[in-house]
């Protein structure tokens, strides 16, 4: 019974395979190899596929967290807002040790992006807060090119409901971006909605040192990050977006409906959550990542990638010491649910050096993916049907 199943499903998954370089190249040729490619497609119309039978999550409240940090009690200076011009004025000139304290109602906020924090001030040693004190408090539309764009260390934002409003054709792209030295960023108890890539975060050149300076020590914890559309772009869309960086955490979170669709005839990867770039030390759990939730798989081009050590790979340039031979270093993916991703792996390690995969649970989705020598995983405890793809020289170990 169990070798008549692998071998249906291998079959099955063989063949989306197949529907995925018919859909891709039919359109692209002519006359008799045209003809034969037509009917190739009818043939596999005829043979087993892997038919979605979504698995059902909620990714409108924050994430799977029993417990969440408390909010802040020893604040220096405390702010309070009541309207979009206030909170955009003291997000802009707020000073270390600020709480800005967001009160009950509606905002919106426009510009090509807000940079959180006064530029005044050389040491940015004490931590700073953005909060609602319930979330459900407070909801904010951001019509911005990058949203929050942190630079300065020892952030938290708590208890927000954030959506992107971008009319025309330049949708939003981030709602936080953390760039260089915002070490110990913390997101926390949010909802993150209609973004490109909802936290993009990177490393920046400092100008004294010359080195190039990264986020690290973040902590993501209960949010939850999704579309309520396809985003009509041809950049990246990835919900959690990590380039470089080390220590990071990634916990309780849902992330849902990521994709992107403006040239639905080429192959349009996408990624729930990322690190790579050359960090270490990351560690991503008990996340709930749904590849399809309310926005269905617009064809077999439409490859979502729940979780992923080194994504797509980067260039040297954006990495520590300008070499990013390994993308990520001793990181974990540990008790996440990934549902859903029916046109690609659930689990897709690139480079990844001293992995561990374990007690993962992985549900009407293709299964796990390892490639390239600098990769090397321990596996054990995951749940899962789908297949174990090693390739390219990287290394499993099984406990």
């Amino acid at each position: 019974m169990c070798i008549a199943y692998a071998f249906f499903y291998s079959t099955a998954l063989l063949n989306n395979h197949l529907q995925r370089y018919l859909d891709l190249n039919i359109n692209q040729n002519w006359g008799v190899k045209k003809f034969i490619l037509n009917a190739a497609d009818t043939l596999n119309d005829l043979l087993p596929h892997l038919h979605a039978t979504n698995i059902q999550i909620n990714a409108d409240k924050p994430g799977t967290l029993q417990k969440v940090p408390s909010l802040p009690e020893d604040i220096e200076n405390l702010i309070f807002v009541s309207t979009s011009e206030q909170l955009a004025a003291a997000l802009t000139n707020a000073l270390p040790g600020d709480g800005i304290f967001i009160r009950k109602g509606k905002y919106r906020l426009s510009a090509g992006r807000i940079v959180v924090g006064t530029n005044t001030v050389d040491n940015w040693d004490k931590p700073s807060f953005v909060f609602a004190e319930n979330y459900g408090d407070v909801a904010i539309t951001l019509n911005t090119g990058e949203g929050f764009y942190i630079d300065k260390p020892n952030w938290t934002f708590q208890n927000l409901n954030l959506s992107g409003e971008c009319p025309g054709l330049m949708p939003c792209d981030h709602a936080f971006h953390i760039v260089g030295n915002a070490d110990n960023f913390s997101l926390i108890n949010s909802v993150v909605k209609n973004f490109d890539s909802h936290i993009k975060s990177n490393g920046r050149l400092n100008k004294v040192t010359k080195a190039r300076e990264f986020p690290d020590n973040v902590k993501i914890l209960n949010n939850s990050f999704f579309n309520d559309y396809l985003r009509m772009i041809n950049k990246p869309s990835t919900p959690l977006d990590v380039v470089g960086g080390d220590n990071w955490l990634i916990k309780g979170n849902v992330v849902a409906d990521f994709t992107k669709a403006l040239y639905q005839h080429k192959l349009n990867w996408s990624y729930g959550i990322f690190l790579k770039g050359g960090g270490q030390n990351g560690v991503i759990e008990e996340n709930i990542v749904a590849c399809e939730w309310r926005i269905p798989h617009y064809s077999k081009l439409d490859a979502r990638v729940g979780i992923s050590i080194g994504g797509g790979g980067t260039e040297d340039r954006f990495c520590p010491e300008k070499d990013c031979s390994t993308e990520h270093t001793n990181g974990v993916v540990r008790k996440n649910t990934i549902v859903n991703c029916t046109n690609d792996s659930a689990i897709y390690i690139n480079k990844g050096k001293n992995i561990l995969i374990h007690d993962n649970s992985i549900l009407n989705s293709q299964g796990i993916e390892l490639r390239f020598p600098q990769t090397s995983v321990v596996m054990k405890n995951n749940e899962y049907k789908g297949l174990l793809i090693v390739r390219d020289g990287a290394k499993v170990t099984h406990e």
